[in-house]
């Protein structure tokens, strides 16, 4: 993550001071940056003299006055703590899972995407604020800034997605089937083929009501880590990745497969339970109006940019139709398939989130 970030500062005409204390891993790290702007020149993205302007921004090492005059300081490495950073700096944080007064989350990739989430904890300062934005306009982001003392919107809304994956695996549907369901919906990454890019370890941490099952914890305990290790929910090969045969046996093994629901059923309910999710946030004041989540989902990669964003598409698909299936689903979790009170009441004015 911080081997990212430096190289997308530094190609904004940003300079980086990079504080890393151990002298291999510094060396790795600016290796990789070099390395990915040698192969941008290599492409044809940037010439060989701006990459050389990028790495005149780039100084780095483990002196104690590196980070001397920072307007801001990204603790985005682990195993960092000891940092010279001088008192009074502003810190914001990158690593997920860290509850902090100011936190910056880059969509991924992070060289080239275009969002960063603003999150400002309860106790931020207009400081902490105005520096979070700042840099992400320096880093020509578009922020979307969110006020919250827990998880961020965009890891709330993936384990959402997961979270109500696992569920209709629990009620007999196959991985396989809501991911093409998903992918045939337009989500270019559907949960289990996304929960193989980003690790089975990850995905598997967060947990599951009582009576629900986290399917990515299964296959970790049997060895299966994801797509970096060649299995997960799927085979990966040289080519593309392939259903496992095995993985369907060792589910069916611990619940009854049960007939298909129909692709465009699965996806109003997958679709519905991430609204859900966004409906809270709206509820928690996380954000402002619908049309944040909306410009996260598509700029995250969560939701086609066609269909206009989360709270733009449950809308589309119809919010009474969506309520009613969610409720009728007959779930342990029950939380997650419990819709919003807000849901209630546009459809009874008639209006949607378009209208938040």
């Amino acid at each position: 993550i911080a081997a990212q970030i430096a190289q997308a500062a530094i190609e904004t005409g940003i300079r980086v001071n990079w504080f890393i204390k151990d002298p291999a891993q510094q060396r790795d790290a600016v290796g990789h940056v070099r390395g990915a702007l040698q192969q941008a020149v290599q492409a044809g993205r940037v010439s060989n003299d701006h990459m050389q302007r990028c790495l005149q921004n780039l100084h780095h090492g483990d002196g104690s006055d590196l980070l001397v005059g920072t307007q801001i300081v990204l603790r985005a490495t682990r195993g960092q703590r000891g940092a010279p950073v001088p008192p009074g700096t502003v810190i914001a944080h990158c690593l997920p899972g860290v509850d902090a007064r100011l936190a910056l989350q880059f969509a991924s990739p992070t060289p080239t995407g275009r969002l960063v989430e603003v999150i400002l904890g309860p106790e931020a300062t207009d400081d902490e604020r105005r520096l979070g934005l700042g840099l992400a306009r320096r880093l020509k982001r578009l922020a979307v800034v969110q006020t919250t003392a827990g998880t961020g919107l965009h890891d709330r809304l993936l384990q959402t997605l997961w979270r109500a994956a696992d569920a209709l695996v629990d009620l007999g549907q196959s991985p396989f089937t809501i991911d093409a369901a998903l992918r045939d919906w337009g989500m270019v990454h559907p949960p289990y083929d996304l929960a193989d890019r980003t690790g089975l370890d990850v995905v598997a941490r967060h947990p599951r009501t009582e009576g629900a099952q986290n399917w990515s914890g299964l296959l970790l305990q049997l060895g299966r880590q994801g797509r970096a290790t060649g299995r997960g929910f799927y085979h990966h090969g040289s080519d593309s990745p392939s259903r496992d045969a095995e993985v369907q046996h060792k589910i069916n093994g611990r619940r009854a497969p049960q007939s298909n629901m129909t692709a465009d059923h699965i996806a109003r309910l997958v679709i519905g339970a991430m609204a859900n999710a966004g409906a809270k946030a709206l509820r928690e004041s996380i954000v402002p109006r619908a049309a944040e989540i909306d410009v996260l989902s598509v700029f995250s990669h969560l939701v086609p940019n066609w269909r206009g964003g989360l709270m733009h598409a449950v809308g589309a698909q119809g919010l009474l139709r969506t309520s009613r299936a969610m409720e009728a689903l007959d779930h342990p979790d029950r939380d997650l398939w419990t819709p919003e009170p807000i849901f209630a009441e546009l459809i009874k004015y008639g209006r949607s989130f378009d209208d938040h």
